[in-house]
């Protein structure tokens, strides 16, 4: 790794990006047989013996990518790289990313039939690696004017959609686990808090990207059309990133996480254009999408809505409530909307009504306070 790193000047030579490539892609393909075999064979590899503290973690080669892009913003921010150099740079690591992507998605994607403890499984740090390698690319290339690389964009597009598909992994509220049900990639660590800024990082490409992410999930999400028969690319990708954030409010993600996702809500009103309309149609299209009766997506059973259980049980009145709120809370001028749009999810997401009771929490704005009131 230190000769890796040697290697940058600013950027990495042909012969390291290919290095580089080769390890990781090397690494994610190991972990691939791991998960597959975990419950058969032990590993030499991935034990607690081996894989702890006082040693390197799984994704290390990614961080040297990450590493490299810290010090490139340096120099950067010192004037220290002309243009040609700086976009060099970039392109290499750009370069060492987009070969290694489907191997590193590939092992996150990768189930187990039993439960990794935090020394076994390499996939959570593999994944804040990643992340965070993202997070410092899209970084750097937005302060430099990169942002409208084709590349770049769709290394981001296929990134959020990853994340997408990791979040609809997790059983949420009420949603009952099922015969054979797999171990998937866990949430509750530093990986959350790069997927988190990763998040608020990739809304700077705009809206665009919410087509992308609708491209993207087609062959492997048949949903059902919106109410009123809409199948707009845009709104549908859009609303498939709001009801990941509506479900990681219902317990997709670990409640410190959900402290974090003013800062989303405030990112992704920005990729609509700052424009409160655009915004408000996602979070009515991420309440309404679901699952064609004929198919499951992650933890997502068939004609099931992909917000989670509360949005699947919530009455008519309810969700005009909702939309009336949150559009209350999108006409305030300042920055503690976004704190309040927070709080109606979270009122939604977790604190709705049991199957005895048929009310929900909602929120007096003036006092901050949650109230209950009839469906």
């Amino acid at each position: 790794m230190s000769l890796l790193r040697s290697c940058a000047d600013p950027g990495l030579p042909n012969f390291a990006v290919e290095a580089s490539k080769a390890l990781v892609n090397a690494e994610c393909n190991a972990i691939v047989e791991y998960c597959k075999h975990n419950s058969d064979i032990p590993s030499s590899i991935f034990h607690e013996l081996v894989v702890s503290e006082e040693v390197v973690p799984g994704g290390a080669f990614i961080i040297v990518i990450r590493d490299i892009l810290v010090e490139l913003r340096s120099k950067v921010v010192n004037s220290e790289l002309d243009s040609a150099q700086m976009n060099g740079a970039i392109s290499s690591c750009l370069a060492t990313l987009s070969g290694c992507k489907d191997s590193v998605f590939s092992a996150l994607r990768t189930h187990t039939t039993n439960e990794l403890n935090e020394w076994e499984d390499p996939r959570p740090t593999v994944a804040e690696a990643w992340l965070l390698a993202m997070n410092e690319l899209i970084k750097i290339c937005c302060e430099v004017g990169y942002q409208d690389d084709q590349v770049l964009k769709q290394l981001g597009c296929e990134t959020l959609t990853l994340c997408i598909q990791i979040l609809s992994l997790k059983l949420v509220d009420k949603e009952k686990q099922f015969p054979g049900q797999v171990e998937c990639l866990s949430l509750d660590g530093p990986q959350t808090l790069a997927m988190v800024e990763f998040f608020e990082l990739v809304f700077k490409f705009g809206h665009s990207i919410f087509s992308e992410v609708a491209l993207l999930l087609h062959s492997q999400m048949q949903l059902d059309a919106l109410g009123n028969g809409e199948n707009d690319p845009l709104l549908v990708g859009g609303g498939v990133i709001a009801a990941s954030i509506y479900r990681c409010a219902s317990g997709g993600v670990p409640p410190w996480a959900i402290e974090y996702v003013p800062s989303v809500f405030k990112s992704l009103f920005h990729a609509c254009g700052d424009e409160m309309e655009p915004f408000l149609a996602i979070l009515h299209a991420g309440s309404e999408l679901k699952l064609q009766e004929t198919c499951s997506y992650g933890c997502i059973r068939p004609g099931k809505k992909l917000a989670g259980h509360y949005y699947d049980t919530m009455k008519p009145k309810a969700k005009e409530d909702f939309m009336d709120k949150a559009r209350e809370i999108c006409k305030c001028n300042d920055n503690t909307k976004w704190r309040k749009l927070k709080v109606l999810v979270k009122a939604v997401c977790g604190k709705s009504c049991s199957s005895q009771s048929s009310s929900i929490l909602q929120i007096d704005f003036n006092s901050q306070t949650l109230v209950s009131i009839d469906l």
